[in-house]
Formats: C-alpha cells, sequence, structure tokens
C-alpha cells in the first residue's frame, strides 16, 4: 500500500503534501471485459518501489521491484510469479538523468543476458531529445527523436540506425488534467506516460506513404472531482470504444 504524508518535508526537501494523492492500483482490461490489477507500493520519498500485476482472481502473474541509491534509479528487478525473469539497469554520467538504461534477461541456467541497451541524449533543459536504442538479439537497432510542447512529450520519430530510413512517426495529444504518473519513477524520460504533465487523449502513427498505415488510438477519460482520471477508455481507428482502466488512489 501507499504511504501516507505525515512529514513537512521527504527526505529529498520535498514537500510532504495530502495533494500528490498516489495511485494505489489500476485495473487494466482486455477486450473480452476480463481484467489484471496492477498494485503500486512507495518508499518514503514517495518514489514508485514495486507493481504488482495479479489476475482478476487475485493470483500473483509478476511484480517489478525498483532499486535506487541516494534516490537515484539505478534499476529494476523483474520476477514471474516464481523466479526472477529480468533485470533493468540505469548508468548516470555525473548529472541527475540516466545516460544509458540496459534490459537483460535470466536464461534457462539463470544466467543474464543482454538484450538491449539505450543511449541517451539531452537538452539544455534535461529532456531527452534523441534515444538510441541497441538490440543485441534479433531486433534492429533504431533512434529516436522527441519533441516537447507545454511539459508534454508531442512528437517522437523513429529512424532506422543503419540506413537512417523513417519508421514510425507518433504524435500525441493531451487534455489539461494532472497526469497520476508523472515522476513516479526517475525514467524512462522519454516515455509520455511517465514524463508528461497531462494525460495523452491520442496518439497517431503516421509513417508516411508507402512506409505503413496511419492508426490512432483515442482515449477517453471520466474525472475526478480533483481532476485526476478515474477511468479511461480506449477506441481503435474509430472502432468500438471500450473500458481500458478503472484507477484508484491513496
Amino acid at each position: 500500500m501507499a504511504i501516507s504524508c505525515k512529514k513537512e518535508k521527504l527526505r529529498d526537501g520535498r514537500p510532504c503534501i495530502p495533494e500528490l494523492q498516489l495511485i494505489t492500483s489500476a485495473q487494466r482490461y482486455y477486450h473480452d471485459g476480463t481484467y489484471y490489477t496492477e498494485q503500486y507500493e512507495y518508499d518514503y520519498n514517495l518514489k514508485l518501489k514495486k507493481i504488482e500485476n495479479r489476475t482478476q482472481a487475485g493470483a500473483l502473474m509478476s511484480f517489478l521491484e525498483y532499486h535506487y541509491v541516494n534516490r537515484k534509479l539505478t534499476g529494476a528487478t523483474l520476477n514471474s510469479a516464481t523466479k526472477k525473469a529480468a533485470e533493468y539497469k540505469y548508468y548516470y554520467a555525473g548529472t541527475n538523468h540516466p545516460a544509458k538504461y540496459e534490459y537483460l534477461e535470466y536464461g534457462t541456467d539463470n544466467a543474464l543476458k543482454l538484450v538491449m541497451e539505450q543511449l541517451y541524449e539531452y537538452n539544455n533543459g534535461g529532456q531527452v531529445i534523441k534515444t538510441t536504442v541497441n538490440y543485441f538479439i534479433n531486433n534492429p537497432s533504431y533512434y529516436i527523436v522527441t519533441t516537447y510542447g507545454n511539459g508534454n512529450i508531442i512528437g517522437q520519430k523513429y529512424y532506422d540506425l543503419t540506413t537512417g530510413a523513417p519508421g514510425a512517426n507518433f504524435t500525441y495529444e493531451y487534455d489539461n488534467k494532472i497526469n497520476p504518473y508523472q515522476r513516479q519513477i526517475n525514467a524512462p524520460l522519454d516515455n509520455p506516460r511517465y514524463y508528461s504533465k497531462n494525460n495523452v487523449t491520442k496518439i497517431t502513427n503516421n509513417p508516411g506513404t508507402g512506409t505503413g498505415p496511419v492508426v490512432d488510438l483515442v482515449n477517453d477519460y471520466e474525472y475526478r472531482t480533483d481532476g485526476r482520471p478515474a477511468k479511461v477508455y480506449n477506441k481503435y481507428n474509430g472502432g468500438h470504444r471500450t473500458l481500458g482502466m478503472v484507477y484508484s488512489y491513496q
């Protein structure tokens, strides 16, 4: 469960105020109406400590544990219900922003194998403007150019790392309400879910002529009286409107 705000300030100097209203759980719905639940736990500094995924019946599916050193996110461990599955590692280069991220998986022999790394480049405001994604098995490598507006990620263009050929081209539209996931963790900083101050209402992928179809995802929100999302409904390419998530707060 989430901690309560009982002190005037957190250990890192930030004010501890009830208005933070941390998410304690989110029900994620499948198209058939069934769902699984994400349950969130936080440490004393209101940093995300653990996410548990449980079935509709309450059985544990998996859980993700976050690791910090001096309040910097250094990694996370992904576990199935019975064993470790993967590791996420973040590396810093003299700043508060990660310079590199690695994703490693445990093999059948329990040895870790590096699957993918991401290298981050920042502007003077500390925003990720380029992410280079290197895959070490199977998938092709690429890089992402990210643009911002009004405190939100508004565009991400993908390019083949070897040829420079353009690929996916995402644009994001937002409401003017509070994004409950913003700054929930320090990374990934190029993910609209965790970086942007508002909630994504529409995602469009328009890769360009001859490179793929235009794809739209529309998110319709129901809000609490304090402006935070209570429910979100999804609609793909003008199709049926289906329940996507239901949020619970501290």
